[in-house]
């Protein structure tokens, strides 16, 4: 085998004092040998502790080192932290994520098991603290939620169009860019449109395993799915193609219900079940999909799945409907704040 390849592990973050401790201590308890890890902490003009709970943890161990990020976004944070890495393998974590402790030797082992893949990772398991985020997790790793992105589904093998923590050779940023710091959210989407551009693939595994922490509240769910749909539109334009049919699902299902609403005025019983027969079916296949998909589940957070469901369809597609009028009207590159707010 060798000498283990060197591995650099980029952690983004901005108010991250909840998790920032734990995927940490995560990284720094891996079964890869531990001279061969470095951990690079970017932080982002973090106005709570994060940034104190990080230089404790570079304290304690050496293999850590903290950046700071003055223009706060994601983008910008990664791609600081590629330009000062050592290692010929670049992993991404989020600062609100925790690894296995072998998920760095997992993710270098199919690395080099898979070199048709010019990247991997591992399928996302979602995790709520509360009754709310235990609901909006099991909407997130449910097709209805989130379609066919098979990067969701924790027990899914094969390859995907993009995977949230990617593990890679450092050949790639040279070869397709770093990523895209005009992009405040779906930074990873669009790099990971531009590797398939490329020819290149990107495969994961559930021997990859780590958790990602969802957003606890109905309102913060909203506000993350909003800016998804919004910036989604961004990566259309800039690459003059359509991603993947199903992100204009949810806009198409806000502009049917609209057209409902506005065929009631001209009355009448046919026009009563045209306009009724969107919200039906949408709404009877997300009971069906919200029963079966929490079974198991206590009924306090059975009764919070299907609301889940509906606030991440509902701001997704008022997000992409919003940005497409917004560039209709000449409006695209007038950023609105709450576009950009952090929304954890």
């Amino acid at each position: 085998m060798g000498v283990a390849p060197f591995v650099s592990i980029v952690v983004p973050c901005r108010n991250e004092e909840r998790f920032i401790r734990t995927c940490l201590e995560s990284l720094t308890s891996q079964t890869y040998p531990a001279m061969r890890i470095e951990i690079i902490v970017v932080d982002g003009n973090s106005t709570d502790n994060t940034h104190r709970i990080a230089e404790t943890c570079s304290h304690s161990d050496k293999r850590i080192r903290l950046l700071e990020n003055p223009q706060e976004y994601v983008a910008f944070g990664l791609n600081r932290g590629i330009d000062t890495a050592a290692g010929e393998i670049i992993i991404r974590v989020d600062g609100h994520t925790t690894v296995d402790h072998d998920f760095v030797e997992q993710s270098v082992r199919l690395l080099r098991n898979h070199p048709e893949a010019w990247c991997v990772g591992g399928p996302i398991v979602h995790e709520g603290r509360s009754l709310t985020g235990q609901a909006i997790a099991i909407a997130m790793s449910h097709p209805f939620g989130v379609g066919n992105a098979k990067h969701h589904f924790s027990d899914y093998e094969g390859y995907v169009d993009g995977t949230a923590m990617t593990t890679c050779w450092r050949w790639l940023f040279e070869r397709v860019g770093t990523f895209d710091e005009n992009f405040i959210r779906n930074e990873d989407d669009e790099l990971s449109f531009r590797i398939a551009k490329h020819g290149g693939r990107t495969y994961v595994s559930p021997a990859v395993r780590y958790t990602y922490r969802v957003r606890d509240g109905f309102y913060a769910l909203w506000h993350q799915h909003l800016q998804y749909g919004f910036w989604k539109l961004a990566l259309v334009r800039k690459h003059r193609q359509v991603i993947s049919l199903r992100m204009f699902v949810p806009t198409l299902f806000i502009t049917a219900i609209l057209v409902g609403i506005l065929n009631l005025s001209f009355g009448g019983f046919v026009n009563f079940t045209l306009s009724a027969a969107t919200p039906v079916v949408y709404f009877a296949t997300n009971l069906c999909a919200s029963l079966r998909a929490s079974r198991k589940q206590p009924f306090p957070v059975k009764v919070r799945v299907p609301l889940a469901f509906v606030v991440m369809h509902v701001g997704y597609g008022l997000g992409l409907g919003c940005a497409f009028l917004r560039w209709m009207v000449g409006l695209a590159d007038r950023i609105p704040p709450r576009m950009t707010a952090l929304t954890r």
